[in-house]
């Protein structure tokens, strides 16, 4: 009995059992994100590019498509699409105006015409007030055909290929408050057109004139009219009054074009009406922004050439791209 007692005691006075053991977490490791998808490949090719301050306001890089050759714009030099490459020829600038210094005189504005038979070119010197000049070419040189002095931040000229050998200059005040003239510049010489019509108040009937080439050939100026802001236009001929017409003149129909720029986008348009957006290739100067295409020239089927904007820092320029690669890219 006393042994029973001291074993009831014993087990009395023991401590309780410990706990069992706490279930062991095995932490799974944590999968790494996949990559992100590589972005789609560009079918086109930087051929060349321009670079300026984003402060200074030169005349915008663009591409200028003549019959015959296709030419940048906005530089100091003149470029052309020579096979597969954008090329610099002291011969393409023979009888060009230069500066003390040997530059060219100002920078290549605008092309016209058809080359190399019927060629013009207008350089322009100056932001806003300077000079702009036209030249023709003949044979291996320019030749100097007209010369502007603008002396007013109003003022503009507008130039436009009329017929073979024919540019006719409209000269405009954008403040609206002077008399618009148009001239057309041949091998001969500069000839003005009649005086623009005047209505009432108004210094001129038609309001901001722009010009065109009419479906018939005839040379027409595209406008509102200043008593009702409503469309017309005038039929110019020389030695002739203008013929004041209401709406809008009869143009040729341009065809429609495979590729395009929508919402700043490189677009093919599809034969159902659908369009497929085209990938650009990168920027060709390092850390720059991504190109945004503003203007696409096509120059025959799947062969079009675009010209696309960037920015760094303080700095902007223009890419111009190709569907072949270019053999020797380089800034311009």
């Amino acid at each position: 009995m006393l042994r029973a007692l001291c074993f009831s005691l014993l087990l009395g006075c023991s401590a309780p059992p410990p706990p069992p053991p706490a279930p062991v977490v095995v932490k799974k490791a944590k999968r790494p994100d996949p990559p992100p998808p590589a972005p789609p490949r560009s079918p086109l090719f930087v051929l060349g590019w321009t670079e300026h301050l984003s402060d200074k306001t030169p005349n915008p890089t663009t591409l200028c498509a003549i019959e015959g050759a296709l030419f940048v714009c906005g530089t100091g030099r003149v470029v052309r699409l020579e096979g597969d490459d954008l090329i610099h020829d002291d011969a393409l600038e023979g009888g060009l105006l230069r500066d003390e210094s040997g530059a060219l005189h100002g920078s290549i504005h605008a092309m016209l015409g058809r080359y190399p038979d019927d060629a013009w070119l207008v350089m322009k010197s100056g932001l806003n007030i300077g000079t702009e000049a036209l030249y023709r070419r003949a044979g291996s040189q320019w030749t100097l055909a007209k010369k502007w002095k603008i002396e007013s931040v109003t003022g503009s000229l507008e130039h436009l290929h009329w017929k073979p050998g024919k540019v006719a200059v409209l000269a405009n005040s954008l403040a609206g408050n002077d008399k618009s003239t148009v001239e057309v510049v041949t091998k001969a010489g500069a000839a003005p057109m009649p005086a623009l019509p005047a209505a009432g108040a108004c210094p001129q009937w038609l309001r901001y004139p722009s010009l065109g080439v009419a479906k018939d050939g005839s040379l027409v100026l595209t406008g509102t009219r200043c008593d009702g802001d409503t469309p017309a236009w005038l039929r110019l001929a020389p030695g002739k009054a203008a013929e004041k017409r209401d709406g809008t003149p009869d143009f040729a129909a341009a065809p429609p074009a495979e590729y395009a720029i929508v919402s700043s986008n490189l677009v093919r348009r599809t034969a159902d009406g659908s369009t497929e957006e085209i990938p650009l290739p990168p920027p060709p100067v390092a850390d720059a922004s991504t190109l945004v295409p503003f203007q696409v020239i096509m120059r025959s089927k799947n062969d079009y050439v675009v010209a696309a904007r960037f920015k760094k820092e303080r700095m902007t320029g223009v890419a111009i791209l190709r569907t072949t690669p270019a053999k020797n890219p380089a800034k311009l």
